[in-house]
């Protein structure tokens, strides 16, 4: 059942899977991202994938947006991440200049092509 919510087991501990196996890139970040941001603080989800590309794609997006990787593993092509839902006040610090994603680098800061010498 791919792309489905499966609803959390009764309980304090409750976790909720998010079945995203088949999906490819970005639809399982995406849709992981918008489970998150409907979560309440602290609550846990569990994200299963195939897509090789959320092995890089999911932990990024909880260092980013300050949610909590718990866990994550691979058990042939499925790849499974545990998260629990970022606490209430948390605010995303900038990313330092320079770095490759640091949304402040401008064609500015990119280097000078060589000009062409006159013929």
């Amino acid at each position: 059942m791919t792309g489905e919510r499966r609803p959390p087991d009764a309980g304090a501990d409750a976790v909720e899977r998010l079945d995203l196996r088949g999906l490819k890139c970005p639809l399982p970040v995406m849709r992981t991202r918008r489970r998150l941001e409907a979560a309440a603080p602290g609550a846990r989800l569990i994200v299963e994938t195939t897509d090789p590309m959320s092995a890089i794609d999911i932990p990024h997006l909880c260092r980013s947006e300050g949610h909590r990787l718990i866990a994550s593993e691979r058990d042939g092509a499925v790849l499974t991440f545990r998260i629990e839902a970022r606490r209430a006040g948390f605010v995303a610090e900038p990313e330092a200049p320079g770095e490759p994603d640091a949304p402040d680098r401008g064609l500015a800061d990119q280097p000078k092509r060589p000009e062409k010498p006159e013929m």
